[in-house]
């Protein structure tokens, strides 16, 4: 049942879709060593952004931010879901390192380009984005913890930047 894979304000896939497709992308990868990245992307001052100007302005954040997303992850093969409350997930698949990064940083642009819909025209937004590449043998529990410490990085070197994973950190 698709509905049940979707998360209901974002119209995104949800946290079950995403695990399962996590494992395909890892067990695909496996079996063809076709390169693939994780990126994880946690919406800055979230909780902040909710209690200042309320949660119709926190969903309209979501769901701008859900459509930015899908706009600078258009492939069919990728899949952008939502991880749980303001951070997504996107498995970006046959990527390299580099063509992630360009990806990432289109991602980041718009972001920061983005405007609300009234009366949430004031809102700013920005986001934290950490990403990791598959690596052979990994499982998907390791990937997913790489790109998460990238992302609380990024968090924690000032917001509204990119950290990538750290080689050799497993």
């Amino acid at each position: 049942d698709l509905e049940a894979e979707l998360d209901a304000l974002t119209k995104l896939h949800n946290r079950a879709a995403f695990d399962r497709t996590l494992e395909q992308a890892v067990q695909i990868a496996t079996g063809t060593a076709s390169p693939f990245a994780l990126v994880f992307v946690d919406i800055d001052h979230f909780k902040k952004l909710n209690d200042t100007f309320g949660h119709p302005a926190g969903d309209a954040v979501l769901s701008k931010m859900a459509d930015t997303l899908v706009r600078c992850f258009p492939r069919r093969d990728d899949l952008v879901a939502r991880y749980g409350g303001e951070e997504f997930c996107v498995v970006v698949r046959d990527v390299d390192a580099v063509s992630r990064d360009r990806l990432v940083e289109r991602l980041m642009r718009a972001v920061r380009e983005q405007r609300c819909a009234p009366p949430h025209e004031k809102l700013t937004i920005t986001c934290s984005v950490g990403t990791a590449m598959w690596r052979p043998g990994e499982t998907p529990k390791t990937l997913l913890e790489r790109a998460d410490a990238a992302m609380y990085r990024a968090k924690n070197s000032g917001r509204d930047q990119v950290a990538v994973e750290r080689v050799g950190v497993v």
